[in-house]
């Protein structure tokens, strides 16, 4: 959709008339009155980035809505890893905006997307499709000594016959900043994904003995979703919209405590 935009020459002045924001955007917590102490310095922590715009034509409006929660503090590493990710995601997931834009400010990214809606509908006074709106959130799941597990949630419209959303999680390595792929720390693949297929067949309540093509889903062979983390004593995960099933069928979310998982899993960098 970002090929809607038309260029973003036309200056910062045009875009602040496009879109005008619906309260204030947050970059961040109050600053102290005094320098924080090492130990205050050395911990990681989080503030949000959040911005809310809404602009209109005629009587078509767009709305964007953002919130990243961006790592403060800690070591350098991890906290530039943690934004890095945190910021593509913003980018891959914004359906709207400048062409070829990244951008590294919630604010700026909820204008872009409600002047490219602006731009689209005036021209040849676009008659075409409804309201626009995004809805895009970065924040953290859990945290401790060894990981740090962070969920991007976005869900977007921008004309056609419905919306669409997604979820992600994302768990990163809490002393040097790197991504964990939690299906690699799996010990037995096969009696792993045999304790999955049970648990979404309860969830689904697919019945025993009928296969998951015959009850709807995309084919016979089951797949583990690309989406899981570890957040506290258990497994969650999630089957975003279109993985498993059509549209109708949304997203499947699962969780498995981990006493389900007893001897399938390395835990040791968890």
């Amino acid at each position: 959709m970002k090929n809607l935009s038309i260029p973003f020459a036309l200056g910062i002045l045009i875009l602040f008339a496009a879109c005008e924001p619906q309260g204030n955007s947050n970059a961040g917590t109050d600053t102290p009155d005094t320098e924080p102490t090492q130990t205050e310095a050395s911990v990681l922590s989080f503030a949000i980035d959040s911005s809310t715009f809404k602009s209109c034509h005629k009587d078509r409006c767009a709305d964007a809505s953002i919130s990243i929660q961006v790592a403060e503090g800690g070591d350098a590493k991890v906290k530039d890893s943690l934004n890095t990710y945190a910021y593509r995601y913003l980018n891959n997931t914004l359906e709207a905006g400048e062409e070829g834009a990244e951008y590294k400010k919630a604010g700026a990214a909820a204008a872009a997307f409600c002047k490219a809606f602006v731009d689209y509908a005036k021209e040849d006074d676009n008659e075409f499709g409804g309201d626009w709106s995004t809805e895009i959130q970065w924040s953290k799941l859990s945290q401790n000594e060894n990981a740090i597990v962070m969920e991007g949630a976005q869900y977007s419209y921008t004309g056609g016959a419905h919306g669409n959303g997604s979820i992600r999680f994302t768990t990163f390595n809490a002393k040097d900043g790197s991504v964990i792929d939690i299906y690699s720390l799996v010990k037995d693949e096969e009696k792993f994904l045999a304790v999955l297929e049970k648990a979404l067949r309860t969830k689904l309540e697919i019945p025993e003995g009928q296969s998951l093509g015959e009850f709807g889903l995309f084919g016979d062979e089951f797949a583990a979703p690309a989406n899981m983390a570890f957040v506290k004593d258990k497994l969650i995960m999630m089957y975003n919209t279109y993985e498993i099933g059509p549209y109708a069928m949304g997203s499947t979310d699962l969780e498995i405590p981990k006493e389900q998982l007893e001897g399938l899993f390395d835990y040791s960098g968890l």
